[in-house]
């Protein structure tokens, strides 16, 4: 009984995993288009807000599903962006770099996972 369930669950991981490197093209797509707009101060912000709330998400699954460097720049980013928020300066060019690196990090997986 005990190895039926633990096959049950491996199998439910992997769905999960699965979707995850799925959802993985939408949020590239979208994090590198955020990633234009923080050079418009007008639009910093609000770029910045919904960086920190993708990279949030990522940082919460990635290393459960075995994605630890991934989870670790998303959770960079999502403190940066958390400390930023208070101070409200514009997006450094760290951060830009950083986002730069996750998303190539996403482009990795998509790419090794394929």
């Amino acid at each position: 009984m005990y190895q039926n369930d633990l096959s049950t669950f491996s199998e439910g991981l992997l769905r999960v995993r699965a979707r995850f490197i799925n959802e993985l093209e939408e949020k590239r797509l979208r994090l590198t288009q955020l990633r234009s707009h923080l050079q418009s101060h007008e639009q910093s912000h609000a770029a910045s807000r919904e960086i920190g709330q993708i990279c949030h998400k990522i940082a919460g699954t990635a290393a459960t599903l075995g994605f630890p460097v991934l989870g670790k720049y998303a959770l960079a980013i999502d403190g940066a962006i958390d400390q930023r928020s208070t101070n409200l300066p514009s997006p450094s060019a760290e951060l830009r770099c950083d986002i730069d690196d996750l998303i190539t990090e996403i482009e990795r997986i998509q790419a090794t996972t394929a």
